[in-house]
């Protein structure tokens, strides 16, 4: 195949219109599954781990968008070791899904919104508490970090700490 460069300003503009929306469509398109975004948070093996083991919060049958605020690799190593063996723990899957539901906001939460929300509730039920100051965003006291990992119908915020221990209500 032979190659024609343009001849000309327009040929090039018209190159480049037509190129625009496909190269905005490979270099924007956001994750489709919670597990490929998760993959792109650094130090997420953990939580990784325990949603796989809960595969009615992984796949849920109702879309329903949702934030996720998502416990680092450190965050897991300050929980006691029975209670992170318990999360892993096959059969403990009522413990399991409600650490997980602790973690989850029905909606998603935009960046710019967490100046205008003092209480956020969970699937689980609890509030958590919301705090803007000049170090940034706190959820329970735990460091938010910003920006989210955005996906179809979902957000997802790294934070420092685990913001609920297994069978805690």
């Amino acid at each position: 195949m032979k190659y024609y460069p343009p001849k000309s300003l327009r040929e090039c503009l018209i190159i480049a219109l037509l190129l625009l929306p496909i190269l905005h469509a490979m270099s924007d398109t956001p994750p489709g599954h919670l597990e490929e975004a998760l993959k792109q948070l650094p130090n997420t093996q953990r939580f990784i781990e325990i949603l796989a083991l809960a595969p009615e919060l992984k796949h849920p049958k109702q879309a329903v968008p949702t934030t996720w605020f998502v416990p680092t690799d450190a965050a897991f190593e300050d929980l006691p070791k029975e209670q992170l063996a318990r999360l892993l723990d096959r059969s403990a899957t009522t413990e399991r899904a409600a650490f997980l539901r602790h973690h989850m906001i029905p909606g998603v939460i935009l960046e710019t919104d967490f100046p205008l929300i003092h209480r956020l509730k969970t699937l689980l039920g609890p509030d958590l508490i919301v705090a803007v100051n000049a170090d940034g965003v706190t959820v329970n006291r735990v460091g938010v970090e910003l920006p989210a990992i955005v996906g179809e119908g979902f957000r997802l915020y790294l934070i420092e700490r685990v913001l609920i221990g297994v069978g805690a209500p």
